[in-house]
Formats: structure tokens, sequence, C-alpha cells
């Protein structure tokens, strides 16, 4: 009994090893090329990179498992004269205990608990964009803890389709004081596996380096048909007192007929013969 037990446990290990290592994959990929930080502004949208670019409406972002991230970020404040400016931050993988409040440093500003996930967009005119997403606010940690749920379902479920696919929104509500406030919403739309993660990323990575998919070929367009050489016509010398023959002209090609079918026949040349004087 106790060896079949043994079994089972090997059985289960070997299956988080392989998906340990899957994980540690993807997340590699989620590192390189980030593209910033995505962000949502008190007017509630959706934003990233240093230019502030507003997320294209509709847009899909699928979310990498190994990127999910917790701890604590600290903030400068009036008091201290340094309100806005990041004082302190430090933040580990989710599969680790969140790291003690009561053991991190003295700094100049309050310690906030953060949260922290990365995504890729796979779908619309910023497909293949890859960013971070941080967040200290209580909606932010709401939305980063409906996304992480819905991935341990699918994990207890034993299911291989661990990578959420969001379609990003917003809530809001209004505050006696500060009136309209707005929240993130992420709703997640499928799953992908950790196989199918990582061939979308290869393959957009590919599609960015060559700078998009392959131009459609234009048929080139039919030669224009050559225009029919004119007769030419030789003209005699004004005053000449000998006696020339014209040339005779090149035979003219046949012309469609408008009313009858009957052959064209050109009109045959004269002889000229000098004048006695």
């Amino acid at each position: 009994m106790s060896n079949s037990n043994e079994v089972v446990d090997r059985n289960e290990m070997q299956d988080l090893i392989n998906m340990a290592k899957g994980l540690q994959q993807s997340a590699s990929q989620a590192a390189s090329d980030t593209a910033g930080f995505l962000k949502f502004t008190k007017f509630g949208t959706w934003i990233f990179g240093a230019e502030d670019v507003e997320i294209e409406e509709d847009s899909l972002w699928i979310v990498h498992p190994n990127g999910f991230k917790h701890g604590f970020i600290a903030w400068g404040d009036k008091a201290h004269k340094n309100h806005g400016e990041k004082v302190g931050e430090i933040m580990v993988p989710a599969t680790q205990p969140l790291p003690r409040l009561d053991e991190l440093d003295d700094v100049a500003g309050e310690w906030n608990q953060c949260v922290s996930m990365q995504l890729m967009c796979v779908s619309g005119f910023d497909k293949g964009v890859k960013v971070t997403f941080n967040s200290n606010s209580v909606g932010g940690r709401k939305a980063y803890k409906k996304i992480v749920d819905a991935v341990v379902a699918q994990i207890t479920a034993g299911s291989k389709k661990v990578a959420p696919v969001l379609s990003l929104d917003r809530s809001s509500y209004t505050h006696k004081q500060y009136g309209v406030i707005f929240t993130p919403e992420a709703e997640v739309v499928e799953f992908k596996s950790l196989q199918e993660l990582n061939n979308l990323s290869t393959s957009l990575a590919l599609e960015d380096k060559s700078g998009g998919a392959a131009p459609k070929t234009e048929p080139e367009p039919e030669p224009e048909p050559e225009p029919e050489p004119e007769v030419p016509v030789r003209k005699t010398r004004a005053g000449s007192t000998g006696s020339r023959t014209m040339r005779k002209p090149e035979p003219q090609p046949e012309l469609e007929p408008e009313e009858e079918d009957a052959p064209f026949e050109p009109e045959q040349p004269k002889r000229r013969v000098r004048r006695s004087r």
C-alpha cells in the first residue's frame, strides 16, 4: 500500500517539476523585451510605456503564470518632504511567502502591500507588446487576486491550461469626498497551456523581427500591346528632272471589317513619266 502511495507521490512530483521548468521558461521570456509598465490611471484608462500609450479597445492580454509577485512598496510622503517618490520596494514570486512587514527596513515613507504580474498583448495593434503591471491600490490588488484565484482553480482541476487571457476593463463607484472613483477590472476570456504560451511568444517575436507578416505579392500588370507600325510614304523631291518610281508601300495588316467580311486591298501606286521639254 505504501509502495502505491509512493508511486503516486513520485508521479505528482514529476508533474510539478515539469510545470516548474515550463514556468521558468515562461518567466524568462516574460522578463525580456518588455515595453515598460502597464498602469491604470485615475481617469479609468489603461496605459503602458514611457509615452503612456493607451491600450487598444477590446485588446486581449495573456498573463505569464510565473510572473505573479507580491511584496511591499514604500512611497514618500509630505511628512518626509518626498511625496510621490519611491523609497523602498521588495517583491518575491507569489509561490514564496509574503515578506513580514515588521522585518522591513525603516524608510522615509510608508510601506504598502503591492502585487505584480507580467502580460503580453495577443491581439490588435499592440500585439506582441510585453508589460509589467504593479499595483498597491485596493482595486489593483482585487483584480490581481481574481486572476490568481482563477489560475489556482485551473491547476487544482488538473488542467494544463494555466495561462489566463484577459480583457482589461474598468468599473467605478462614487466616493462621498472624492466623487467618481475608477477601479481596474480584468475578465478571464480563456486559458492557454504553457506550450501554447511559449509558441505564441516565439511566433510574435519572429514576426516582430521580420517587420510583420509577409507582404502580399501584387500581380504583374499585363504588357500593353505594341502600336501597329505606320506605313512609310516616300516623297519625291520637288523640281526633279529624272524619272523616279515611288517605293511600293509595305502591305498593311488586315483590318476587322465593320459590315462585310472582305479583305482590304491597298491602292497600287502610279508610275511617273518624265515630261518632254
